[in-house]
């Protein structure tokens, strides 16, 4: 079993290199700036054996996969036989042939063959294609996928792809979908982001029952030319490998799809497998069986990265055999609304009062509000005016008389001035050994400073003005008191 895996894979990656050396070369490979999650080689390993073991159970057959987008060639190799050309919506004349052939003959491919040289494996090949060929307008583009998707479940389409998206959503498209849901009919879309807001919510793919695939790169398989940023956002149930998947397109030529494409694919085949065993498994139960057996999880258990993680075939089909036996036990009760009712479908509700309180209520605590704040603001602006009018501790009230005429000045040894008989001292404190400290002293009618020259040293004054004596008192700072005069005595 290991050599046929390792056959397999050595096939796959030869036949990837191949066609990449002969379309472009790999050092022209530019680099995001984030690139897709890398995933070790023994997961790729992992996911040849699970497809391989999901194709002992089924390969798609009974299956109808439904491509909404650009026309599928029912000419190409592999597909031959197999495509039917549904209706076409919009201006699809001009829908382009290569996206939705490419897909096709990923999820359909019948293999190696005379008329398939190139040896191209769907991952489902024995699935039946329905191409619905559609071309959007710029405006009014949800009512042509609406009815693409109705078409599409009408016809009898159990999985359908919508190669076609757009950032709004409206209540046409969400009705479809939710028409699709409510025939068991599983839709895939493609997570692809452009634009400058490549994570946002995206339509159909943000709808419930819509489901979509993140992107990560196996080593060990061939790598995609360009690597693309891939989408993170909450529509991404599990991962699959963006690595390059070898094709055919129109006419029989030879392509490469990768990144979000070729995880597209691997998760429209995936579908498509589980469908074609349970053909009334709902979109719910298969979106949990997809979910249930994902492998190397994210550490959190999901992430709008890798979803759940890696996706895996067999291990999907297996989980569908366990919930395909579920019943509901629970019975709506009176009242309750069905889980596939839309809140946005039908006359809109009118407001809902929680709580109701009388209106003589709501008026009084609004007016007791009001007095409150007008009773606050009345209080604080009577505090301010106490706090100014109260006299400030150990200052006055009456400042010192001015001199005059008939008023002598007033002389004061100053801060640090010796005095006759005894050591300097600090007015307002009692000598200390000799020196003054030219501190503020409390209950002192004004400020003292300390003057320059040191305190008893006989030295000259600064002449500074002391802030509070209403006169200089410089001249007679730092003198000796015996034969020293005021100003005023001069």
């Amino acid at each position: 079993m290991l050599r046929k895996t390792a056959a397999v894979i050595a096939a796959l990656s030869s036949a990837c290199l191949l066609s990449a050396a002969a379309l472009s070369p790999a050092a022209a490979t530019p680099r995001p700036r984030k690139p897709a999650p890398a995933m070790p080689r023994r997961a790729g390993v992992q996911l040849v054996k699970d497809l391989r073991r999901a194709w002992q159970i089924t390969k798609g057959q009974g299956v109808t996969v439904a491509i909404i987008g650009g026309h599928v060639d029912p000419a190409a190799p592999g597909l031959s036989g197999k495509v039917i050309t549904g209706r076409g919506f919009g201006n699809y004349r001009h829908a382009a042939r290569y996206d939705s052939t490419v897909i096709a003959s990923a999820v359909a491919g019948s293999g190696p063959s005379q008329q398939n040289p190139f040896g191209t494996i769907g991952l489902a090949p024995a699935a039946r294609i329905l191409s619905v060929r559609v071309e959007p307008a710029r405006s009014g583009w949800q009512d042509i996928i609406s009815a693409a998707i109705r078409y599409s479940v009408n016809r009898g389409a159990k999985v359908i792809y919508v190669d076609v998206m757009g950032y709004y959503d409206t209540v046409s498209l969400d009705s479809a979908v939710a028409y699709a849901v409510s025939k068991n009919a599983v839709i895939i879309g493609n997570e692809f982001g452009f634009g400058r807001k490549p994570n946002s919510a995206s339509y159909p793919n943000s709808l419930p029952g819509v489901l979509g695939a993140g992107t990560v790169i196996i080593r060990g398989l061939t790598p995609p030319q360009r690597r693309r940023r891939p989408v993170t956002n909450d529509s991404v149930l599990v991962a699959a490998p963006g690595n390059a998947l070898v094709v055919t397109g129109p006419h029989g030529e030879r392509y490469l799809i990768y990144n979000s494409y070729a995880a597209n694919a691997w998760l429209t085949a995936t579908v498509a497998l589980l469908k074609s065993v349970y053909h009334g498994l709902s979109p719910a139960l298969v979106e949990q069986a997809l979910a249930l057996s994902a492998r190397n999880h994210p550490r959190d258990g999901y992430n709008i990265g890798v979803g759940y993680g890696l996706i895996n075939p067999a291990g999907a089909l297996r989980e569908a055999a366990q919930l395909r036996r579920l019943r509901p036990v629970a019975q709506l009760g009176p009242g309750a609304v069905s889980p596939a009712d839309r809140l946005d479908v039908g006359p809109a509700p009118g407001p809902i009062n929680a709580v109701r309180h009388p209106l003589w209520k709501l008026a009084g605590g609004g007016g007791a509000v009001v007095a409150g704040l007008v009773l606050l603001a009345f209080a604080a602006a009577r505090w301010r005016r106490r706090v100014r009018s109260a006299p400030r501790r150990g200052v006055p009230t009456q400042r010192p008389a001015q001199p005059g005429p008939d008023r002598p000045a007033r002389s004061w040894p100053a801060a640090g001035a010796q005095s006759v008989g005894g050591p300097a001292q600090a007015p307002g404190r009692r000598g200390t050994g000799g020196h003054g400290t030219g501190a503020q002293e409390p209950g002192w009618p004004w400020p003292t400073r300390r003057e320059a020259g040191g305190p008893g040293t006989g030295g000259h004054g600064t002449g500074a003005q002391e802030p509070g004596w209403p006169w200089s008192a410089g001249q007679d700072a730092g003198r000796r008191d015996s034969g020293g005069q005021s100003p005023a005595g001069r």
